[in-house]
């Protein structure tokens, strides 16, 4: 099932980031997650944008989600299974890449496969929203 092939590959990569990194770093990233899951069950889904101007939201809203990402990762922890995958790559490659520039790379990839399935105009304002977030990142991120 679906399901089941998911979680053992999450299981896989938190394994990676164990022997990679560390414990603690795969410790804390767990509870990162765990508070994640509360908060959103708990937390009321906003209904409609409270800008109406999608560019607005688009240039905004990464530097909200930064501020996140951010203190997550200023722990020493990460906030999903793609940045424990980042982390350990850019650890072991720390001269080639830094953990923004790889996400960026990543997501090229990601929106030229939605390129097929969702209207141009979505894409569009996703690249814009992912290149100010992982910009930010590289700046602001003590790992980098």
């Amino acid at each position: 099932n679906t399901l089941g092939y998911q979680l053992i590959n999450e299981y896989s990569i938190i394994y990676f980031g164990y022997k990679i990194m560390n414990k603690e770093f795969c410790f804390k990233t767990i509870i990162s997650l765990i508070i994640q899951t509360v908060l959103l069950s708990i937390l009321p889904t906003i209904k409609e944008p409270i800008v109406e101007d999608a560019l607005l939201n688009v240039a905004f809203a990464p530097l909200f989600v930064e501020l996140g990402v951010g203190l997550a990762l200023q722990v020493v922890g990460a906030v999903g299974v793609i940045d424990i995958g980042t982390v350990c790559l850019v650890k072991k490659n720390s001269r080639i890449l830094k953990q923004g520039s790889f996400l960026i790379i990543f997501n090229v990839v990601l929106f030229g496969i939605c390129l097929f399935i969702y209207d141009i105009k979505i894409i569009m304002y996703s690249i814009v929203f992912v290149a100010i977030l992982y910009t930010t990142a590289d700046k602001f991120h003590l790992q980098n």
